[in-house]
């Protein structure tokens, strides 16, 4: 009972966007530090659910280029 606590604990939406923002806000010379919170959110969600719905690969390249672009020039931590 324990082991399930500890696991819904780790995903709970507060440790999730808890950990999202010290990803994002964790260090000032961060590119994406400058945005939002709110608008940092809907850019991760949009990136998390619509690849899901599409299937034109070249689309797909394209984000996955635009996010390692992006998570290279914020820094983030691994």
């Amino acid at each position: 009972m324990q082991l399930v606590r500890n696991w819904f604990d780790k995903i709970s939406i507060e440790r999730i966007q808890l950990e999202l923002m010290n990803t994002v806000y964790g260090s000032g010379h961060a590119s994406l530090s400058r945005i939002d919170p709110r608008a940092m959110l809907i850019w991760y969600l949009f990136f998390a659910i619509v690849p899901w719905f599409v299937h034109n690969g070249t689309v797909l390249l394209g984000m996955f280029l635009l996010m390692v672009t992006t998570t290279i020039l914020s820094r983030a931590a691994p």
